[in-house]
């Protein structure tokens, strides 16, 4: 009998075990799958992707590394793949450019709406005159080799 209760003892807590480990790995995953380091968003615009997070909380949407929402501090934050697409706020015109832009001046360097939300710098290239970019552009991401986060001008 008391070998019964000793193996029934031994197999519950095995079984509390593992599912404190599968907890464990679970929340691990969840927590990981949440972070977006530098390497992996410089991949994912490489891949033509622009990637951020999302508040679960209150739903604000930044194009940021992050570990909790600006807006409410809440940790909830969801990894998510945003719109490609997007307007024009604002511009300045490059005639001088840092180095790894040397080859492609002029161009604007632009804040850009992306259709479901966040804000998200970048620069268009083949702009000399504030007349090729009129307010309000719409304007659409492009997988490119070049340096930073590019956008074209949409028709």
């Amino acid at each position: 009998m008391w070998a019964r209760q000793a193996e029934a003892a031994l197999c519950t807590s095995s079984k509390k075990s593992r599912e404190g480990k599968d907890k464990l790995s679970e929340q691990k995953h969840i927590e990981d799958s949440k972070i977006l380091t530098i390497k992996e968003f410089e991949q994912g615009i490489r891949e033509g992707k622009i990637e951020g997070y999302v508040c679960t909380d209150c739903h604000h949407k930044q194009i940021d590394i992050m570990d909790f929402c600006p807006i409410c501090h809440g940790p909830n934050l969801k990894k998510t793949e945003f719109a490609l697409e997007g307007k024009v706020l604002t511009y300045t015109i490059q005639f001088v450019a840092p180095e790894q832009f040397m080859n492609e001046v002029p161009y604007a360097w632009a804040i850009i709406e992306l259709d479901d939300g966040p804000k998200v710098t970048g620069w268009i290239p083949f702009v000399s005159k504030s007349s090729e970019l009129p307010a309000d552009q719409r304007v659409r991401f492009k997988k490119s080799y070049l340096p930073g986060i590019v956008f074209e001008k949409i028709s």
